[in-house]
């Protein structure tokens, strides 16, 4: 009887180390699967990050460019400022005081688009700077 019971006892454990094997090799497979899709998803986000980054560069020029193209465009406006008010000049404080007025906001706003636009940079920099994992 206790052989009997002692065979059963080897049996199951053999059973058992077998499953224990079978599910080892299951896990490798597993465990080998998920790292090339980790693999590949890792390329992915890299790919995606290389074309934000690259993206962000065009933006940002775009932008410069843009923001010098509206700098020249005020000396147009300024010069048509002049031209109305050698035209009209009874009406010269009025003209003088609507040209300031513009020639402020105008300030703000581009003031507001360098700020952006060194932000945009400094951000460039940044990402160019750190080291790629």
């Amino acid at each position: 009887m206790i052989a009997r019971n002692l065979n059963g006892i080897l049996e199951n454990v053999g059973e058992l180390r077998n499953d224990l094997l079978a599910n080892g090799k299951d896990f490798k497979s597993e465990f080998k699967a998920l790292d090339v899709k980790l693999f590949k998803l890792q390329n992915e986000l890299e790919k995606l990050a290389r074309s934000h980054a690259t993206f962000m560069e065009e933006m940002t020029s775009v932008a410069f460019d843009t923001n010098l193209e509206v700098r020249g465009a005020l000396n147009s406006i300024d010069a048509v400022w002049d031209a109305m008010a050698e035209v009209m000049p009874e009406s010269e404080p009025v003209i003088a005081e609507k040209k300031r007025e513009a020639q402020e906001r105008e300030k703000r706003r581009i003031a507001a688009i360098d700020t952006k636009l060194e932000e945009l940079a400094d951000s460039t920099r940044k990402n160019r700077k750190k080291p790629q994992s």
